[in-house]
């Protein structure tokens, strides 16, 4: 290329086909690469990057969350899960369950950082999928987010079948005990009916109406744990009674169906543990609306959430066997905390209290689901992960109508499958979870060895990751071990939702597989020739529908093993006719003299994917990667850059969804 044609693009301040990069033709359907150069500068020839009155400056950002708005949508997550907790891990452990929470508690502490040290490093939504997104390879963050969607899905089923029970234990026995059951079924489809409307007229969770629940939520179970330490030291009786029965070698006979009595304390509270970890789901909640909180926001949020599962969760399990025996509380195991208000001096009024705040708080966390899948499911849509038709908005409200109605029917089976009995389902609820919070934990891991350069303002030590790890996995197996059938449960709905994100993988493959196998039938079974012509019409130009959405990779400097790097990972992950490298440059003279042979190297190495080469003129920056997505028809999510180092002057969150993935 010569120097004067160069200078003459630069010039046009639009894009510019410059030369062919390949001067042979290679022996392949795809194009050549081709050498372009971008000016995206504003008329006026001010560099956009720095000039506050350009044009395609970028918006003001929204308001942010502060830190009481941050905690209170994941903290009423988190705190809500004390209503189900209880009566499962009382099962397994029986008087020893305060030890058991302690644990759990002590699981938290150790997550705190390994949470805050990856989120402040990569400040992006989207949580332990967006880290290993980041941090490893797609289809990682791919099973990563498959069992977020059965911890999601879970959630909503969960919440809503306990609030129906808390709501059913209002109403005193007005419901026959033979119509229990299918009340139960109907009120949690109910719910999650009314949540799924909600959300398709556009009512979004509002961070001020989390907050009035949460401070609500917080006043009531701090009333029940005073009422209930007022009823303890008026009488001890019930306590001891408890430590009693479980050493009551004629009650171990007679209740032998409660798991603590066929263990040795040992294991009752490791399984109580396990079982435990129930509630700690909605930890990672605010890592899913990072992006929304206000700087150095999002490590309070953990540490307050740490803080009110260390008060509340010990206290209120070790003053329920104060109040109730644990025969009690195992029989009604859905409706704990009511019964345990009821038998203070706060009597009908402090249950009526704490039933309609559990009502309130468990809807809220099915509001939650709804949330986070909705944003979920719209993020791996459009890094094509899921079919794109789930991106489809309602004109009037703008809301994603088909992932919502899907959740909808696919939460409403899970409650018909369970007939209303969620105790499998808590189960598989554990293990998903459990499982993304070992990802996460792996995930800090490859950070610290992958994306080493990033800065981060909490790093956590060796030492607590892999205890965190040991502790979360440990209690995996607990569960598995208590109760085996929800590894079937489990494996039944994660095959589905896996086989549905690795087809969109594969799609390309299936589409030859359906070509070859309408060429072969032909041979045995007479097709019209119209019949074939049009499917094999279809399929081709599904390919190339497939294949037409090019993708950018922005490179610092003319290295060729990182630009190979880039690309070997575009073939492995993504599904591309078209990569485009892209150089941004300060002058002429400080292009990398060994770039555009590179390229051209690397497009005649590839032949199933064009790569070409664009030059920018300016100074990277946020605003510069807007203007280049939109000029170039490429989400920010399909472009790529290296890691980048801690002399940047922006942060990686301000780059909208780009994707880090070399060194």
């Amino acid at each position: 290329m010569e120097k004067d044609q160069f200078e003459d693009a630069s010039r046009t301040g639009q894009i510019e086909l410059i030369t062919d990069i390949n001067k042979k033709k290679k022996k392949r359907s795809s194009q050549q690469g081709t050498v372009e150069n971008m000016d995206l500068r504003s008329s006026d020839d001010t560099d956009f990057s720095t000039d506050e009155n350009d044009p395609l400056k970028a918006k003001k950002p929204p308001h942010k969350m502060n830190q009481l708005l941050a905690t209170a949508i994941a903290g009423n997550d988190i705190t809500s899960s004390i209503f189900y907790t209880i009566g499962v891990c009382t099962t397994a452990a029986g008087f020893l369950m305060p030890i058991s929470m302690c644990l759990v508690v002590l699981v938290l502490y150790l997550f705190r950082d390994i949470y805050a040290e990856v989120c402040t490093a990569l400040p992006l939504n989207g949580g332990t999928y967006n880290v290993l997104l980041n941090a490893s390879t797609k289809p990682v963050a791919a099973v990563a987010a498959a069992l977020s969607l059965l911890s999601y899905m879970a959630t909503a089923v969960v919440s809503a079948n306990t609030a129906a029970s808390y709501l059913n234990s209002l109403l005193n026995g007005a419901i026959p005990d033979s119509d229990v059951k299918w009340f139960l079924i109907g009120v949690t489809i109910m719910f999650l009916a009314v949540f799924a409307f909600l959300n398709l007229v556009g009512l979004s969770e509002s961070a001020v109406v989390a907050a009035i629940i949460f401070i609500f939520h917080i006043s009531t179970l701090v009333t029940l744990i005073g009422f209930s330490a007022v009823q303890f030291g008026m009488n001890t009786t019930t306590f001891l009674d408890n430590i009693k029965y479980r050493n009551d070698v004629d009650d171990i006979n007679v209740n032998s169906t409660y798991a603590y009595h066929a263990y040795s304390p040992v294991i009752a509270v490791y399984l109580g543990f396990s079982t435990a970890l129930l509630g700690v789901s909605g930890f990672e909640t605010s890592a899913n609306y990072i992006e929304e909180q206000q700087d150095g926001v999002y490590p309070k949020t953990l540490r307050n959430m740490w803080a009110l599962v260390a008060l509340l969760n010990p206290a209120l399990s070790f003053l329920t066997l104060c109040v109730l025996s644990v025969h009690e509380i195992i029989a009604d195991s859905d409706s704990v905390l009511t019964d345990m208000a009821s038998r203070t001096a706060g009597g009908s009024v402090l249950k009526y209290v704490v039933g309609i705040d559990a009502v309130i708080v468990l809807s809220g966390a099915v509001l939650t689901a709804y949330v986070g899948v909705i944003g979920l499911v719209r993020r791996m849509s459009m890094d094509r992960c899921l079919p794109q038709f789930l991106l489809a908005q309602n004109p009037y409200t703008h809301t994603n109508h088909w992932i919502i109605i899907l959740f909808f029917f696919l939460t409403s089976s899970l409650v018909l499958i369970t007939m209303g009995d969620v105790t499998e389902l808590e189960g598989v609820y554990t293990v998903a979870f459990l499982t993304v919070m070992t990802l996460f934990a792996l995930g800090n891991v490859a950070m610290k060895y992958k994306r080493k350069q990033l800065p981060r303002f909490v790093k956590a030590g060796w030492i607590r990751i892999l205890l965190g790890i040991a502790f979360v996995v440990g209690g995996l197996i607990g569960n598995i071990y208590f109760d085996p059938i929800i590894v079937a449960y489990f494996a039944i709905y994660f095959t589905v939702v896996i086989l549905a994100i690795f087809s969109m993988f594969a799609r390309i493959r299936l589409l030859k597989v359906l070509l070859f196998m309408v060429n072969d039938i032909s041979n045995f079974i007479p097709i019209p020739a119209s019949w074939k012509d049009t499917i094999l019409n279809w399929t081709k130009s599904e390919a190339q529908k497939i294949k037409s959405q090019s993708m950018a990779f922005f490179t610092k400097t003319d290295q060729l093993a990182q630009m190979n790097k880039a690309i070997q990972y575009v073939l492995e992950n993504e599904i591309t006719g078209n990569l485009k490298m892209v150089h941004v440059y300060e002058s002429q003279d400080t292009i990398p003299p060994s770039l555009q042979r590179n390229v051209s190297m690397l497009d005649e190495t590839y032949p199933k994917i064009t790569i070409d080469l664009v030059l920018i003129q300016g100074i990277f920056s946020p605003q510069l990667v807007d203007s280049f997505s939109e000029r170039m028809r490429i989400p920010k999510n399909l472009i790529f850059i290296t890691c980048p180092s801690n002399k940047l002057m922006y942060k990686i969150n301000e780059f909208g969804g780009v994707r880090v993935i070399t060194h």
